[in-house]
């Protein structure tokens, strides 16, 4: 019985060490150093591994964490493998219902949606959707990222009026929820703006931005990535609309900021820089022409 019970305990201090790397990983993580995140959490499970076993709690949260890792180094494929594997082991310990296997599939959807499986997101969202709703209910935290997440693969689909729908349920769940200016708001609206422009909605997009826009400034101020990036969303809205001042004037504002506050090679800040390019182009040719 001895020998049966020291397999069991783990070998002294070695828990400790595992803390101390899991911290140093969140800490990288922290910092945007992904890959050194990614293998230090490697270790943690390596590690965790050793002392208990593959299906043990904290292997499975080390095991989410390097998928995680993996996704902001945009390994999609390597991140879904990890994640197949994880859910397979959540849902044998907990089920199909409990918050961490839901979470775990919310993630692998968003994989799935990253590499353009939209088809495989949008069965997963489904799915988890229908869970969702009668788990935790219709305007759960939870069960609105999902319909947020499911929103924005139907606009990817091509689905823009169901994705409309869906969005303006979303937002006027979120509102009621949060109040008009909570930072989930915003994002709801400025996808929801997304979605009306695809079907050439324009001027209820427009408004959409604009208060987006405005929320953002009251919220954070004039200087903040946000409020930048919502000038780039209504420049851009703008430039589709051909007020080509306008939107050069915020493309303008938009790209001295993104770059100041995010850096020249951040990807909004290339886009932005792009787009910006264009507008002064079109503007020039409109000028000759005149």
């Amino acid at each position: 019985m001895g020998d049966i019970e020291s397999e069991l305990e783990p070998e002294p201090g070695r828990p400790q060490l595992i803390h101390a790397r899991s911290l140093q990983a969140w800490f990288c993580s922290w910092q945007g150093q992904h890959a050194e995140s990614e293998r230090l959490w490697r270790l943690c499970l390596k590690e965790n591994n050793a002392v208990y076993y593959e299906t043990h709690v904290d292997s499975l949260i080390y095991e989410s964490n390097i998928t995680t890792a993996l996704i902001n180094q945009e390994k999609y494929a390597e991140a879904e493998l990890l994640l197949t594997q994880n859910l397979k082991h959540r849902i044998s310990i907990r089920g199909n219902e409990h918050p961490d296997t839901i979470q775990t599939q919310q993630i692998l959807a968003g994989a799935y949606q990253k590499q353009g499986k939209f088809a495989k997101a949008e069965e997963l969202n489904q799915k988890l959707l229908e869970i969702a709703n009668r788990v935790q209910g219709p305007e759960h935290p939870d069960t609105l990222v999902i319909i947020n997440n499911l929103a924005i693969n139907l606009t990817a689909l091509g689905r823009f009026s169901e994705a409309e729908a869906m969005q303006r349920c979303l937002l006027a769940s979120n509102e009621r929820q949060f109040g008009s200016e909570h930072e989930q708001v915003m994002l709801s609206r400025l996808n929801l703006a997304v979605t009306l422009e695809k079907l050439g909605k324009y001027a209820t997009a427009e408004e959409q931005n604009k208060l987006a826009l405005a929320a953002h400034k009251k919220l954070f101020g004039e200087d903040h990535p946000d409020v930048f990036t919502s000038q780039y969303n209504l420049a851009h809205l703008l430039h589709d609309m051909e007020e080509c001042t306008e939107a050069r004037q915020l493309y303008e504002k938009a790209f001295a900021g993104l770059r100041r506050r995010l850096g020249d090679d951040h990807p909004i800040t290339r886009e932005c820089k792009e787009n910006f390019s264009v507008c002064k182009k079109v503007e020039i040719a409109d000028v000759s022409e005149i």
